[in-house]
């Protein structure tokens, strides 16, 4: 599991790498982001310990948050807890640290979940990355027309 985690973790860098967020700086051929990390239904933020490790000796900085009722916030869990709940975890990290240009990465379902993030809040999402992931095109009739060009860049 590990192993498949450091590689999924290496092959979202690179794609940071290629294809930057329009607020990565390029003072002194520096080039910073933010990112948050979604893992999937079965994991949680410690899946992206690795990959936040990777990024910080960048000088990136990553959120890996586990969703509410996965993980070590299972006893978080209801009836109620569903997937805009985990948008909504999302939704509230962005505009409670006051991220903008974010760049969101979902794996597995996690990839549902920044769907629903790009769809409340596009104006803070500069890049998203789906790994191993679906994009989810049941939100209807919302913002997510201006994230086609995403489709090129999805794996």
């Amino acid at each position: 599991m590990l192993i498949r985690i450091v590689l999924i973790a290496r092959s979202a860098l690179v794609a940071i790498v290629v294809y930057p967020p329009t607020h990565a700086s390029d003072t002194d051929n520096d080039r910073y982001f933010t990112c948050i990390l979604v893992h999937g239904a079965t994991g949680g933020g410690w899946d992206w310990k690795t990959f936040e490790q990777l990024l910080a000796e960048d000088n990136h900085v990553a959120y890996r948050p586990t969703l509410t009722g996965l993980g070590e916030k299972v006893h978080l869990a209801s009836p109620e807890t569903n997937l805009t709940t985990h948008i909504n975890d999302i939704v509230n990290i962005v505009i409670f640290e006051n991220l903008d240009d974010v760049v969101l990465v979902g794996h597995s379902y996690g990839g549902m979940v920044i769907t629903g993030v790009m769809d409340r809040i596009p104006e803070r999402v500069g890049h998203a990355i789906f790994l191993d992931a679906g994009r989810k095109s049941w939100v209807g009739d919302t913002h997510l027309g201006q994230w086609s060009q995403c489709s090129a860049h999805t794996s």
